[in-house]
């Protein structure tokens, strides 16, 4: 993991055969990290810098909402995380977080697109937030 204010790593990449054909790799090399754009936004830790105890989920707001709306979790260890939308007979929606993030209060902007970048309809839509062996869902409302 870089440090969150590097510009770039430098790392030794070296390698040795155990077996003929089969390579083992113990290190990387990156030469240009880039800021990707992803829509989440990671709040500042809570005061006194503490981390989160448990794993949680927020209510979006604003709820209704038109056009778009935040929703806000709180992670206390590093994972891989999942937060999608569907609508309300269980279809997927759209994937508006999956990646890994650290420990920390996250939040994230849902601009009421789906996967493919259309606007979705008016209605009742779900959030389901994955983390680890953490499971949360929530209902959220859009009013055109």
């Amino acid at each position: 993991t870089a440090p969150a204010n590097a510009n770039a790593v430098s790392v030794r990449a070296r390698s040795w055969h155990l077996w003929a054909c089969v390579s083992y790799w113990d290190d990387v090399q990156l030469n240009l990290i880039e800021n990707v754009p992803t829509g989440v936004k990671e709040r500042p830790i809570a005061s006194g810098g503490s981390i989160p105890t448990d794993y949680s989920l927020g209510q979006n707001f604003p709820n209704p909402f038109n056009p778009a709306t935040t929703i806000r979790y709180n992670l206390p260890h590093s994972g891989q995380v999942t937060l999608e939308v569907f609508n309300i007979v269980g279809q997927k929606v759209a994937t508006i977080v999956d990646q890994v993030q650290s420990a920390g209060e996250w939040s994230v902007r849902w601009n009421g697109e789906d996967a493919s970048g259309k606007l979705v309809s008016t209605g009742l839509y779900l959030y389901r937030l994955t983390a680890g062996s953490y499971v949360s869902t929530k209902k959220m409302m859009l009013i055109k």
